[in-house]
């Protein structure tokens, strides 16, 4: 899982969603993805816009991680070094196991082939520190949101992150946008100045190689791209490919 780096490129792509077949693991492999994101379907996914929410209902899932099982056995049948990160809201349906007191080989098979966990806190709920425990147990990484208004509380959070950092490049939930939020650089330097020494990623209405190349210009580690990924995919794996190569290009300088 990715500790360290620069120029880090995170895509989106939806598990269970019958609109993207697991094969397309093999576009995103092709351009040089260096985290792949499965997201996990939630009832309530409020961080997200409306191409995410779209896919999550269309979803055919149960909210656990076993959703990506099929996105994972195509990764490990490929040569692709990608990292196999799960995105997932924190609900009692993340884990089918879902019992406390499953057996350490009961937890491990439930992460198997999973490198990394970004959680998000469902309303109304404690979950979160319990699903993020039972990872760790099986040698997952933990990746940590930071907010676009942060505070201190969310500052030590991420500083306990095992891998790299997402930082909400702009306000509201996900998205295309049109432009790219110039504080980023600003907020990026505070969280340097509080003394992150892990990546740290721009997510959250990223999605044009121009947006990328000033998301690194102002300091960023890498990048997070979400929804035109998504919606590129539904066009099929050659619209993906070009537009992750186009991504990765930029990147790359």
């Amino acid at each position: 899982m990715v500790t360290s780096g620069k120029n880090i490129l995170v895509a989106y792509m939806p598990t269970s969603d019958p609109l993207l077949a697991a094969s397309l693991v093999d576009s995103y492999c092709r351009s040089g993805v260096n985290v792949l994101e499965l997201g996990i379907r939630s009832d309530n996914p409020y961080l997200d816009g409306e191409a995410v929410r779209a896919s999550m209902k269309r979803s055919t899932g149960a909210g656990s991680v076993h959703d990506a099982r099929a996105v994972l056995d195509r990764l490990a049948a490929t040569d692709c070094d990608a990292a196999a990160l799960i995105f997932a809201y924190a609900s009692r349906h993340l884990l089918q196991s879902g019992d406390v007191d499953a057996s350490s080989k009961e937890k491990s098979d439930d992460w198997k082939d999973i490198d990394g966990l970004l959680c998000l806190p469902e309303i109304g709920t404690n979950h979160q520190l319990g699903i993020e425990r039972k990872a760790v147990e099986a040698g997952v990484k933990i990746v940590a949101l930071v907010p676009y208004h942060f505070d201190e509380s969310h500052v030590e959070r991420a500083r306990n992150a095992s891998s790299y950092v997402m930082l909400q490049a702009c306000e509201g939930s996900t998205g295309i946008r049109s432009g790219f939020d110039r504080t980023c650089g600003q907020r990026l330097k505070q969280l340097r100045n509080a003394g992150f020494t892990a990546p740290i990623v721009l997510g959250i209405g990223i999605s044009t190689p121009e947006q990328c190349r000033q998301a690194i210009d102002c300091g960023a580690d890498g990048v997070v791209v979400g929804s035109r990924a998504l919606l590129e995919g539904m066009k099929g794996a050659k619209a993906l490919e070009d537009y992750l190569r186009s991504i990765r290009e930029t990147l790359d300088g």
